[in-house]
């Protein structure tokens, strides 16, 4: 799962992308799809802010994500992934 937020001079703002709309979130999904040209990589918009990544990792992948509300106020550099398989999410 992820949840679109908002970002500003590289700095977590919000966790929920300022309550985006769930039309708002699937065309800016369709958007960041489209211009990644990466097949093996989509996003799949939900309800609203939330919805679900799908990438090619190895079975014994486990990259660690921050939850989105511990990363409000954050550097966003140190919120990015971290661990095994995180390359492909950071990319």
């Amino acid at each position: 799962m992820h949840n679109l937020v908002t970002e500003a001079n590289g700095v977590i703002l919000d966790r929920a992308a300022g309550e985006i709309s769930s039309v708002e979130a699937a065309e800016l999904l369709r958007s960041l799809n489209a211009a990644l040209g990466r097949p093996e990589v989509q996003f799949h918009a939900g309800r609203g802010f939330m919805g679900v990544t799908v990438l090619p990792l190895a079975e014994d992948a486990a990259p660690v994500c921050l939850p989105p509300e511990e990363a409000v106020g954050r550097d966003a550099e140190k919120c990015l992934p971290r661990g095994d398989g995180s390359d492909v999410l950071r990319r």
